[in-house]
């Protein structure tokens, strides 16, 4: 009697084991709110092209859609520029890749790479093809150098360095002449030194 109970309890805590996942199922993003869009299959794909107009007709944005999710290059238009004003990759509803963010004549004003909806590689902000500020991330963060230029002759003006999103090493600031004129240093953060040249 007590082996047909052990028996029964063992099935039991067996069953019970097998209707509970190991692991929780990933987090999918939703799929994409496609009112106001025209959809049109691409032949011999699941895919379909997604467009979107304003009232007059002009396209204010348009991409690939599979499987309910935006997918690929998708491009926004503002204004009465026919060059896109954001140019964003997406893999299933979810920034990956190229990021980029225009002027109305077509310049770029951000560069970008994202992975996984965070900022992650170089980054630059831009004016007249000029780098304003140009950094790199890492999931997110800041890591690496950031570097801030001045508008009238492309010169670096200010310096630093990140370690995963804080301050780690020296801050430089340069004058009209590219010259140090203050150093600072940091440690996690923290400022370990320096000061004016």
């Amino acid at each position: 009697m007590k082996r047909t109970w052990m028996f029964f309890a063992l099935l039991f805590l067996i069953a019970a084991c097998e209707n509970k996942p190991a692991v929780e199922p990933a987090q999918t993003a939703p799929a994409v709110d496609i009112k106001g869009y025209k959809l049109e299959a691409i032949a011999g794909s699941q895919a379909q092209r997604a467009v979107k107009r304003d009232g007059e007709g002009k396209v204010i944005e348009e991409g690939i859609i599979l499987n309910g999710r935006r997918n690929g290059a998708w491009l926004s238009y503002e204004g009465v520029s026919k060059f896109p004003t954001q140019i964003a990759t997406y893999v299933d509803d979810v920034l990956n890749g190229p990021y980029f963010e225009l002027g109305q004549n077509g310049q770029i004003q951000i560069k970008a790479f994202y992975k996984n909806n965070k900022l992650h590689g170089e980054w630059g902000r831009y004016t007249f093809s000029r780098p304003l500020i140009e950094a790199v991330y890492n999931e997110g963060q800041l890591d690496g150098a950031y570097r801030e230029y001045n508008l009238r002759d492309g010169k670096v003006i200010k310096e630093t360095n990140y370690k995963l999103g804080v301050l780690h090493g020296p801050m430089r600031f340069f004058n009209e002449k590219e010259e140090l004129t203050v150093e600072y240093v940091y440690k996690d953060g923290e400022r370990i030194g320096g000061g004016m040249k």
